[in-house]
């Protein structure tokens, strides 16, 4: 099985790859491919996007896109209609309350061990840049591999059971997974179990 997915930047990258490491190790992702910075860019490329990877013989198609403080659900509403008609019932669409980082740092006790800091250092608002800082995903392309590496260990060894209680966007987006996973041999466990 070969999983395609397109998101934002390489946060949203090493997300995709620790839940498919979490989830479904057999599993090949095809090199991601990254938006563009607007909400125009996001429109025009993710048809033109999905069916290259398609055509790279990707079996499921994962989208990440941020909410930037707009509803999800209004979002994903508007932004999921590109995706091409054939392939809409293998890919899952998933919207971050805010960024990924938001999604991250759900569970603030987990991340901080991560990070490596305190709770209280961890901003509320928008943790992005502390987060991304402390992960090392701001340090330039050649020496993010292992930062990348610690967000993907993170997110495929962390509890999700918060993750799923606190954000509905979330919650959304791991219900759709699971469901798309029904249909192929990664089954995903129950994580309110975990």
């Amino acid at each position: 099985m070969k999983i395609g997915f397109y998101v934002q930047g390489t946060a949203d990258k090493a997300f995709v790859e620790g839940l498919c490491e979490r989830w479904c190790r057999a599993a090949e992702t095809e090199r991601p491919v990254f938006r563009g910075n607007s909400k125009e860019s996001l429109l025009r490329e993710l048809r033109k996007s999905l069916l290259a990877l398609d055509e790279k013989g990707c079996d499921f198609f994962i989208v990440l896109t941020d909410a930037d403080g707009n509803s999800w659900k209004t979002v994903k509403k508007r932004e999921s209609v590109k995706i091409p008609e054939p392939l809409r019932d293998r890919t899952v669409f998933g919207v971050a309350d805010r960024n990924i980082e938001s999604w991250l740092s759900l569970d603030r006790q987990s991340l901080s061990k991560a990070l490596n800091c305190k709770v209280q250092e961890i901003p509320i608002d928008d943790p992005s840049s502390f987060i991304d800082r402390r992960f090392g995903l701001t340090l330039r392309d050649q020496d993010r591999s292992e930062a990348e590496a610690r967000v993907r260990r993170f997110v495929a060894q962390t509890s999700l059971r918060t993750w799923i209680k606190e954000s509905d966007s979330f919650r959304s987006f791991y219900q759709d997974v699971r469901a798309l996973s029904q249909r192929n041999e990664c089954a995903i466990p129950d994580e309110l179990d975990r």
